[in-house]
Formats: structure tokens, C-alpha cells, sequence
């Protein structure tokens, strides 16, 4: 098989990190062919929910993201997700108030948007109470940005904190 030239598991592992509960459990193995890459991703069987989201949600949002990835780079791309371990029940985080991960929340928002192909015009955040508001300005589109906002909601939910990621044209009702 060809190798190809990006390696597509370091940036689906930042937003799985954040997604999930157990990140030490998780195997990824990239399978290249010439200009295809198939991602098999394993996770411990406590976060197949998490990372799948509610009817699929979560994993729906993060493969329309790398699809925009793969097609900047004249590629394709599949991503499988299967358990390991046996299932077991675990407690979900409380919003912490002295939460201070929404610099790294922009970042992997930025670092994606780059991954497209795409420019950042302009990127912030606000954080107020128990939410993040990621405010950016792009090029990108429309629905991938919808994905993109659905995938880092997971991230912060996981982390006990409520992220949106929002346009400025956008009206924010939190």
C-alpha cells in the first residue's frame, strides 16, 4: 500500500481524547492506499456511546469533518469504530467553573479549519458561566461548520463544559 503524504490519526485522536472517558484504551490504525486512508479505531466498549453520540450524532459530525479534510487533500476516507473491553457504567463530569481548556478548544477548532484547506479570517472565545462560545470566521462550509460546532460540543461535554461554536453573524441563545 501507498503511503500517504498526511497522517490523518493525530487530529482524530485530539477530538476523541475530549469525547471520550477511557482515551488510554483507544487504538488507532491507518490503512493507506493510494489516495484513500481507512481509519480502524478502537475504544474501550464504556465510550462506543460517546464517541457515536446520540443516534450517531457525534461520529456522523466528525466523519463529514475529515471527508472536507481528505477531499482538500484529493483523498478519501473511512473511519470504523469498534469496542474493546467489557462495558462499564461511568459518571459524567460536572461543569467545572475553573475550567481553562477553552484556549485548546479554539486551537482544534483552528487546527481543523486548516486541515481543510480553508482560512481563519478571524478566531476567539468568550467563556461565560459553565459555556464557551468559539467565535470564527471562515471560509468553510456551512454544513461542515454545523459539524464541526456538533463534534466540539461532544469534546466539551465530556469535559463537563458546554462549547458552541458560532459565525458572527450568528445569534447566540444560550
Amino acid at each position: 500500500m501507498n503511503e500517504l503524504k498526511h497522517s490523518y490519526a493525530p487530529l482524530f485522536r485530539r477530538y476523541a481524547e475530549g469525547i471520550i472517558y477511557k482515551p488510554s484504551f483507544m487504538q488507532i490504525n491507518e490503512v493507506n492506499g493510494q489516495n484513500f486512508v481507512h481509519l480502524l479505531v478502537n475504544v474501550h466498549a464504556s465510550d462506543i456511546g460517546l464517541i457515536c453520540g446520540a443516534g450517531g450524532s457525534n461520529i456522523r459530525a466528525i466523519q463529514t469533518i475529515f471527508g472536507q479534510i481528505a477531499r482538500h487533500r484529493g483523498e478519501q476516507i473511512r473511519i470504523s469504530i469498534d469496542k474493546v473491553g467489557e462495558r462499564q457504567r461511568i459518571e459524567l463530569s460536572q461543569p467545572d467553573q475553573n475550567w481553562s481548556r477553552s484556549q485548546e478548544a479554539l486551537e482544534l477548532v483552528e487546527d481543523t479549519v486548516k486541515e481543510m484547506g480553508c482560512k481563519v479570517k478571524k478566531a476567539k472565545f468568550s467563556d461565560m458561566h459553565d459555556t464557551t462560545i468559539i467565535t470564527i470566521e471562515t471560509n468553510v462550509p456551512k454544513h461542515v461548520m454545523e459539524a464541526v460546532d456538533v463534534a466540539i460540543r461532544a469534546w466539551g461535554k465530556s469535559l463537563g463544559r458546554r462549547i458552541l461554536v458560532v459565525n458572527p453573524d450568528q445569534v447566540v441563545t444560550a
